[in-house]
């Protein structure tokens, strides 16, 4: 980060859906690996919660994860 006093900490909730559910984590780690790749971002910490199966929707899976980063403008979580 260049200016610390201008920087941001933010907290997203990204939740993805689909299958099979090894899939899942390892697209939610390559999205918030992108995102820490970005100019101005900087991913502080993640936290994946475990796959489980949907109630309705058997045969589809879901987890969601906690992503702590600090940004130096709001334009970029836009």
């Amino acid at each position: 980060m260049s200016s610390e006093t201008n920087a941001m900490r933010v907290v997203f909730i990204l939740e993805i859906v689909g299958q099979p559910p090894k899939h899942l984590t390892n697209t939610l780690n390559k999205l918030i690996d992108g995102m820490d790749k970005e100019k101005g971002v900087k991913v502080l910490n993640r936290d994946i919660k475990e796959v489980i199966e949907m109630k309705n929707q058997k045969g589809f899976f879901t987890t969601f994860a906690e992503v702590e980063m600090k940004i130096e403008e709001i334009l970029q979580v836009a």
